[in-house]
């Protein structure tokens, strides 16, 4: 599909279709919690290394120093785009609650039973104002006056009796309160998982104009490598963020329409340079 026979601008036109078609690819995949979570994306990544460096007529290897900066960054989106719930760990708690009783004991005392009286005889000589009585009572007893005995109360029997009296208070179990307790702890309880959007549209761009702007063989480190990325990244990231009306959950479709809707902010002058030589030669 992509011949020198056609004109340089068409040629460079499709170019970016196809690479479009791939970065929409990659922003419409997400983690899936397994190890194999990158692998899409690390697919993608050597999809478009294959096509620019074959696009360039180099047709070489990705580097592993290459693949070790693109796995990085990689795993690195991945994270970003993972989100792991949790919550506090608690544990149950008890402690027993007492109250305060009040204590009696019994005391015993001697006290007057009112109902025992202790009474004495003694005799007294009544008088009466009757006559007949009086001559009866001179025939009896010699004397008009009638010995008569009457009981005097002098006092009363004890009784014993007892009381309770108040004699401090005792501790009892009144019932048992239970909480939950934080113990500092967190454990996970769910995982969501966000479509990779624009960072993995960047992720793939990076590498694009990586391949296009410099000859890889020139880094003689990953390092070197690593530091040319992350600007390329750092650049391209500014200007995809702010890409009007994205998704939340793209579709290819809709993510290609809005690339291709903002090439100038996807490709840089170079890249139609480099790409319109290839079509020349």
């Amino acid at each position: 599909r992509y011949q020198s026979e056609k004109t340089p601008d068409k040629y460079v036109c499709q170019v970016k279709e196809e690479i479009l078609r791939i970065l929409a690819h990659a922003a419409c995949q997400k983690p899936d919690g397994t190890s194999r979570s990158g692998e899409t994306l690390l697919e993608d990544c050597q999809i478009l290394w294959e096509f620019i460096s074959s696009l360039l007529s180099k047709h070489q290897e990705m580097p592993s120093f290459v693949q070790q900066v693109i796995k990085a960054q990689v795993y690195t989106i991945i994270s970003q785009y993972t989100e792991h719930q949790y919550e506090k760990v608690t544990r149950q708690m008890s402690k027993p609650i007492y109250k305060s009783v009040p204590v009696f004991k019994t005391v015993y005392e001697e006290v007057p039973d009112y109902n025992r009286p202790i009474q004495v005889p003694r005799f007294i000589n009544k008088s009466t104002s009757n006559p007949f009585k009086k001559m009866k009572n001179i025939a009896k007893y010699g004397s008009t006056k009638k010995e008569t005995v009457v009981y005097e109360t002098v006092g009363y029997y004890n009784k014993t009796v007892s009381r309770q009296v108040h004699d401090g208070y005792r501790e009892e179990y009144s019932h048992t309160e239970y909480w939950q307790e934080e113990t500092g702890e967190q454990k996970l309880v769910g995982t969501t998982y966000q479509y990779f959007r624009q960072s993995a549209i960047v992720l793939l761009l990076a590498l694009v104009h990586l391949l296009i702007s410099i000859s890889i063989n020139d880094c003689e480190s990953y390092k070197d490598v690593e530091v040319r990325y992350q600007s390329l990244y750092e650049s391209y990231f500014l200007k995809v963020s702010k890409l009007p009306n994205f998704p939340i959950e793209p579709t290819e479709k809709l993510v290609f329409s809005i690339l291709s809707a903002h090439l100038e902010k996807l490709f840089k002058d170079d890249f139609d340079e480099v790409v319109r030589t290839v079509a020349c030669s």
